[in-house]
């Protein structure tokens, strides 16, 4: 946890501050005695702790510790605290609660030695780490960590990620490293701080003299967005040239600066996806005779954030999704046995289904390990075609991609579904359902354009006849 402060002075106040919270969520009353030393690093109070009971109410005395130094807490201190609740009991004052608080955590030792206390004294507390973040919390709310967690996996590519809890003038804010030299400050909502209260928050100790560049999370977002939206417009571009392209065609083709594209081209070279050679730019997608994990990566990004028409009814688009696609996502999905007509039917439903190739390639929790059992691996394949129908179902009602499935012929998806309830004897309800998703054009006198549309049999010109877009 980070307590920011200005001075030693205004250090000792926020530690009181912060302190007297966390006793009054506590319980404690009447808090007095306080004694800040250390330029500001440590406080030391007294306090009562009022027990109503059946008999009327007694007093409980308190004696608390706050420690705010940049270390851990070490043996010597915890003794001399220790020694004080100690002192105070064998003066007559009967039974003593002690806190011990220390913001920046303790040692070993002194952990060890708390563990054995807290076994036969329940009046010694020790509050550090997640305790005292839990507290803290308590008071001011929960932080949305997977938000937070979102915008750094977006940004950075993360999930794991540490954040401390930051605490100045009575209110906390989220603290984390986005890399070596850059950290931001979110509210605890996850979304950004003021820019009035980021420039006071940066001026404060400790952050002031840790030598990182603090960033708001949307403008590193925004920036990292934008590096990913060039790498997949290049990748596009070389796509859609047959894979390669002269650099000063690359130039004029790409809405960028060219300090931007090469920055990008360098990167790209670096991760074996492209290769510059005599002022031509070649795509890299095979490694060792398979699709490459960074190919792979890249293309994910362009069907989650650049897809255009244009690609989709590509033959160099189509052509990706063939049988290396089908073993990489064998690989990405070892529970996965696809015979060879399965094979083809899964390369024409990713062929119709962005959705489904995103999902096919990132592991899914149920397809990860490989079972040898015929059942199993006939149950783990019907599991995964149930996903991807899914998602082609889910794609095929999105409107952005209504004019992609007019232009293919795609007229109709048809679901049907059997429902049965169960009881412990019977079947106690069941119903059979059919339901047929179609896109087509209005007439030019309803306004024209592609719709989504719901088919329904007995509102055809024959009653309760099937028809099907080939009937006549």
């Amino acid at each position: 946890m980070l307590l920011l402060h200005k001075d030693s002075n205004d250090k000792g106040r926020q530690l009181e501050e912060l302190t007297l919270l966390i006793l009054k969520n506590i319980g404690f009353a009447d808090i007095s005695e306080r004694e800040i030393t250390i330029g500001g690093s440590e406080l030391d109070l007294t306090a009562n702790l009022i027990i109503n009971h059946p008999a009327g109410r007694s007093i409980r005395r308190l004696i608390c510790e706050c420690k705010a130094h940049s270390d851990r807490s070490n043996m010597p201190d915890f003794l001399k605290f220790l020694g004080k609740i100690y002192t105070e009991e064998a003066v007559g004052s009967g039974e003593v609660y002690g806190y011990f608080i220390s913001l920046n955590g303790v040692n070993g030792n002194v952990q060890g030695l708390y563990n054995s206390l807290s076994k036969t004294n329940d009046n010694i507390k020790l509050y550090t780490g997640d305790q005292l973040n839990n507290i803290l919390l308590n008071i001011f709310g929960g932080i949305r960590t997977d938000i937070i967690g979102e915008h750094l996996f977006n940004i950075a590519n993360r999930r794991v990620y540490e954040f401390h809890i930051v605490y100045y003038d009575k209110n906390i804010y989220a603290y984390f490293d986005i890399d070596d030299n850059i950290y931001t400050i979110l509210n605890t909502n996850g979304s950004d701080i003021e820019d009035s209260l980021a420039t006071k928050l940066q001026s404060l100790e400790p952050i002031a003299s840790n030598g990182k560049l603090y960033q708001p999370i949307k403008h590193k977002y925004d920036e990292v967005k934008r590096a990913k939206e060039l790498r997949c417009d290049l990748v596009i571009l070389l796509l859609l040239n047959e894979e390669s392209i002269d650099y000063n065609n690359l130039l004029q083709e790409l809405p960028y600066d060219e300090e931007d594209i090469n920055n990008i081209i360098n990167i790209l070279d670096s991760e074996t996806i492209v290769n510059k050679n005599d002022n031509i730019i070649t795509l890299i997608k095979y490694d060792s005779g398979r699709y490459s994990e960074p190919f792979i990566n890249v293309f994910l990004d362009i069907i989650s954030m650049r897809l255009t028409k244009e690609l989709l009814d590509s033959y160099a688009y189509r052509d990706i999704i063939n049988n290396t696609l089908l073993d990489y996502i064998i690989n990405m999905q070892p529970a996965l046995h696809l015979s060879a007509d399965e094979k083809i039917e899964a390369q024409k439903v990713l062929r119709l289904s962005p959705s489904a190739i995103i999902y096919s390639c990132i592991p899914d929790q149920m397809l990860k390990n490989e079972n040898n059992s015929d059942e199993t691996k006939e149950w783990m394949n019907k599991y995964y075609f149930s996903k991807i129908y899914q998602l082609l179902i889910s794609d095929y009602r999105n409107k952005t991609l209504y004019k992609f499935y007019l232009d293919r012929g795609i007229r109709e998806i048809e679901v049907i579904n059997e429902y049965k309830i169960k009881s412990v004897n019977k079947i106690e309800v069941e119903r059979n359902s059919r339901t047929r998703y179609g896109v087509g054009e209005l007439s030019d006198e309803l306004g024209g354009g592609i719709i989504s549309i719901l088919i329904i049999d007995h509102c055809c010109p024959v009653h309760d006849l099937h028809v099907e877009p080939w009937s006549s």
